[in-house]
């Protein structure tokens, strides 16, 4: 057999992480324990510390975490059952890393302060070069061990490095002086792709990483079609040389569903449809909101809409639409502190399941949906056709009647319901996370 390869797994975005797993945290977690374990790797962990533009080796616990069963709230976009906190490490550091984020944050209190007072009195460019200094035999004296990159490494990059600020510019410099392989897992382009829909200093800071990155990508990752499209566009409108590899990998969508389902404090009896998803204007629910009130107005009934999903971005004025419109109490319910086993119940009773996104890299709570064998009206918008192409009904994201149609449609008709059911039992097959870890795997390897 050939020497294990040395693989260096980007951790960032789990390294201090004490909370539910998100769509990305969730992909880097599967698909790295599953490379940790690989005959075919040598894997070191590592973090980037922005405050001394430094790599550190990390130790890698999180990819250890067991599954244990537990609440998972809608922090997380479309995924229940077991997926795995910090908390469920099985050295049990779950007090270890509570208490290193109060002593991070004290350090960093008293960092700032140092650096100010420095910059004050010995001027910006030497003292930068004094903090780091001093910074850097701190995090040694603690134990912190500088990542020394070799030719033959293949460094992969799975999180969200965009909000690491000099991450992706601190290792295209390191890549161009070592000569270490780059892999890049892209979710999505939607701060470049659709900036209505972010904040425009994220939107900044994500294109200035990626631009800073993609020149030194060897292997690239995309997990759908659409947003491999993006990131094509985007090479082009660089001109920027293609990588050797060049991929596109399914996601899992293998989910582990609660034992015990439990139905919602105070959750309302009778009919209801339900989306999941972050409460965020990207989302578009007020698609929803506005086949509601049209609901009303042309006397056609529907179900009560259900929304599941914690606060999100640019969508306070609708939030408080819905708390106030008296016209609507009752028929649109937004809910952003459920529990696993609440929202698994929400899914077993639902009637069906929509997703009115205007813009996806994958589109996960559809799947989601799906694994409990739930019909889904959706958004026929960027990667979402691609998850269950005809099992699923296609609306535009941007026509409000067209969605009261469509839930009066199969609201009003039970036949056609659970035909639409009948069909996504049959034919849907769920994708195990271990497929896209051998995705993955290949295309390390080639």
């Amino acid at each position: 057999m050939t020497e294990p390869r040395r693989l260096l797994i980007d951790l960032g975005e789990l390294q201090y992480w004490n909370s539910h797993f998100t769509g990305i945290q969730r992909c880097l977690y599967e698909v790295g324990r599953r490379l940790v374990d690989d005959e075919h790797f040598e894997v070191v962990c590592y973090y980037f510390d922005p405050r001394v533009q430094e790599f550190f080796v990390s130790d890698g616990n999180v990819l250890t975490a067991v599954h244990t069963e537990g609440e998972l709230g809608t922090e997380v976009e479309g995924s229940t059952g077991a997926v795995p906190t910090v908390q469920t490490v099985r050295s049990g550091s779950s007090i270890r890393i509570r208490l290193r984020q109060i002593i991070s944050r004290a350090r960093l209190v008293a960092y700032r302060t140092a650096r100010s007072l420095g910059v004050a009195l010995l001027g910006r460019e030497r003292a930068a070069g004094l903090n780091r200094a001093r910074r850097l035999r701190h995090l040694a004296h603690a134990g912190a061990r500088v990542l020394e990159f070799r030719p033959d490494d293949t460094v992969a990059i799975f999180g969200a490095f965009w909000d690491q600020k000099g991450m992706a510019e601190q290792l295209r410099e390191r890549s161009d002086a070592i000569g270490f392989r780059t892999a890049l897992l892209v979710y999505d382009l939607i701060p470049l792709s659709f900036p209505e829909f972010a904040d425009k200093g994220v939107s900044d800071g994500f294109r200035s990483s990626r631009l800073d990155l993609l020149p030194v990508v060897d292997i690239l990752l995309t997990i759908s079609q659409a947003t491999h499209s993006d990131v094509m566009r985007l090479y082009r409108a660089q001109d920027l040389s293609l990588p050797d590899v060049d991929e596109v990998i399914r996601i899992g969508d293998d989910f582990t569903h609660p034992s015990s389902p439990r139905r919602p404090d105070g959750f309302p009896d009778g009919e209801f449809i339900l989306t999941v998803s972050t409460f965020e204007i990207r989302k578009n629910f007020i698609v929803l909101y506005q086949a509601v009130k049209e609901s009303i107005l042309s006397g056609v009934e529907i179900p009560r809409i259900v929304i599941v999903g914690k606060d999100g971005w640019f969508t306070a004025d609708l939030r408080r639409a819905i708390e106030l419109d008296a016209d609507i109490e009752g028929r649109l319910l937004h809910l952003n502190k459920i529990d696993d086993p609440g929202l698994a119940w929400l899914y077993e009773h639902a009637l069906f399941t929509v997703y009115p996104s205007a813009a996806e890299g994958w589109g996960l709570p559809i799947a989601e949906a799906l694994s409990y064998g739930k019909f889904c009206i959706t958004s026929g918008a960027t990667s979402m056709p691609e998850i269950a192409g005809d099992l699923l009904e296609y609306v535009s994201p941007f026509d409000s009647g067209a969605w009261l149609r469509a839930i009066a449609k199969y609201a009003s008709d039970p036949a056609l319901l659970a035909a639409r059911e009948e069909r996504v039992a049959a034919e849907y097959r769920l994708t195990p996370w271990s497929q896209t870890a051998d995705q993955v795997r290949r295309a390390l390897l080639a």
